[in-house]
């Protein structure tokens, strides 16, 4: 028995989405937060399909409900 997930393509799942939370560091490159615009700065949640990243994870909930409307 295998212990891996696997999926033969994106759109076998198309509402999972992945998110990685950031502590203590700078992006790279100076950006916002797509949703309520604040400059990011030590800390950021980084969604691993679009590689967007957001503020904090009020705003990644805020851009999810987004989504679903």
């Amino acid at each position: 028995m295998s212990t891996f997930a696997t999926f033969t393509s994106t759109e076998a799942s198309p509402l999972r989405t992945g998110y990685i939370i950031v502590n203590d560091r700078v992006p790279l490159e100076a950006t916002s937060c797509p949703i309520c615009g604040r400059n990011i700065e030590a800390g950021y949640v980084r969604e691993s399909r679009t590689r967007l990243l957001y503020c904090d994870t009020k705003c990644v909930t805020e851009g999810m409900a987004d989504v679903k409307r």
